[in-house]
């Protein structure tokens, strides 16, 4: 039922402002780490890092495929549908290896746009703005703020696609997505995966005793159904529960750094 009332407002406006993109922007954002594209590198060069997004087919023999990413855009996103990455790592000597994600941050899509005192996603009505912001109410009681309004722009206040979304860490696998002692597939449903998930803020995740060569360490994120579910007052004046505060919206991860500590 929940996810229906999501995909049936998908179809009653356009399809563009469902899109969601990610970014993944490499940059210097520690002393001891450079980075240049899609490669990051430790200051000794004892290890460098890309980043691959996974798809699966369970038709394939080798079920999941991976391909090397610099800028990633996810669309027709639905609550609990789960991304999947993996990090290249190339080990020189083999050691200890710290990677952090932060700069995250959600953003609104062109496709939301200002008529008079309405809110418009896609050229369709959702929210009415009242002293120049959407209060979102369930009955008498306010929740929050989806937008401010100043200087005819709009802004993101309470409700963050951000908030909504979880990081699973798998650790190091090999190449074909499987952790070492185990001989069965992941498939790419988080509920088969033996992880649980943290919400998405400033991520740290070090992968201790890498050998020499190569490894892969394995995150996704989840856009969580729990989590975007919010139960408020509808445009009709309705109460109803959905995902839909967090619609027309952008997630992007704006550093990805790395630090070694060798063996």
């Amino acid at each position: 039922m929940k996810k229906n009332m999501f995909i049936n407002l998908i179809m009653l406006s356009v399809t563009s402002f469902l899109l969601v993109l990610v970014l993944m922007a490499w940059y210097v954002s520690n002393q001891q780490v450079s980075a240049s594209g899609i490669t990051g590198k430790t200051e000794d060069g004892s290890f460098t890092l890309e980043l691959e997004r996974g798809t699966y087919n369970s038709a394939n023999t080798e079920k999941w495929t991976w391909q090397s990413t610099k800028a990633l855009s996810i669309s027709n996103m639905q609550p609990n549908d789960v991304f999947f990455f993996r990090f290249k790592i190339t080990a020189k000597n083999g050691g200890s290896l710290k990677v952090k994600l932060s700069g995250i941050e959600s953003a609104i899509t062109s496709s939301v746009t200002v008529s008079g005192t309405s809110v418009l996603i896609g050229g369709v009505k959702y929210f009415d703005l009242a002293n120049n912001k959407v209060t979102v109410k369930n009955g008498d009681t306010t929740l929050g703020t989806l937008y401010n309004y100043s200087n005819n722009e709009l802004s993101l206040a309470d409700f963050k696609v951000e908030d909504t979304f979880k990081f699973y860490d798998y650790g190091i696998g090999t190449a074909n997505f499987y952790k070492p002692e185990s001989t069965t597939y992941y498939t790419d449903s988080i509920s088969e995966a033996p992880k649980t998930g943290v919400v998405l803020s400033n991520i740290t995740t070090t992968y201790p005793n890498l050998s020499e060569g190569v490894s892969y360490g394995y995150f996704a994120l989840e856009f969580n159904d729990e989590l975007s579910l919010k139960t408020y007052t509808h445009l009709d004046g309705t109460v109803k529960t959905d995902s839909n505060l967090y619609q027309a919206q952008t997630l992007s991860i704006s550093s990805i750094s790395v630090e070694s500590s060798t063996i």
